[in-house]
């Protein structure tokens, strides 16, 4: 019994210039049609921002930080988030903004603000600043908090950084509950 191999007769479809203008055709149909549901969808005013939730924790940074968002307007797909958080980041208070977006319309926005660390003795008066010697105020930026004062006789005119460092190390050596008590 012997087998042969049967074949198949196989009919060859050339490609037709009807063919490739089909194809381009519904290609073109399928790429118009995808940027029209993005026109619309980065338009449509169910995805306006119409809410923002901010936490912030101080007081009195909070309107400043509204005035800061006031380019928050517009839809969420077109909002430039990076901008937004570098606007925030550089209010004083502010050490770190983070921005979530939440559909169709809320931008969330935590706040996690510079801690006062220390009452600086500066030539034009007392100054509270954060551990990374950022100004935050006078001294009623932080009234109830027991802070350690650090003065020096030019008023950290000249090698303020240096100062503040050698300050910093003093303070870490007493420990955090002897701070409040420091002189440095």
């Amino acid at each position: 019994e012997a087998r042969g191999r049967v074949q198949r007769a196989q009919r060859r479809v050339g490609l037709r210039p009807k063919h490739v203008a089909l194809s381009v055709l519904g290609l073109s149909l399928l790429l118009f049609g995808l940027s029209r549901a993005y026109l619309f969808a980065i338009s449509w005013d169910g995805f306006a921002v119409k809410t923002v939730l901010l936490d912030c924790r101080v007081e009195s940074a909070r309107a400043e930080l509204k005035a800061a968002l006031a380019g928050a307007d517009g839809g969420v797909f077109l909002l430039d988030i990076g901008r937004l958080k570098a606007a925030l980041e550089r209010h004083r208070w502010v050490g770190e903004a983070v921005i979530r977006r939440d559909f169709p319309a809320t931008l969330r926005i935590d706040i996690r603000a510079r801690r006062p660390a220390a009452v600086l003795g500066a030539a034009d008066g007392l100054r509270v600043i954060s551990r990374d010697g950022v100004l935050l105020g006078g001294p009623e930026a932080a009234p109830a908090a027991e802070l350690p004062l650090l003065l020096d006789d030019d008023g950290f005119r000249t090698g303020g950084a240096e100062k503040l460092a050698l300050a910093w190390a003093c303070l870490d050596a007493f420990g955090p509950d002897a701070e409040a008590r420091v002189e440095c």
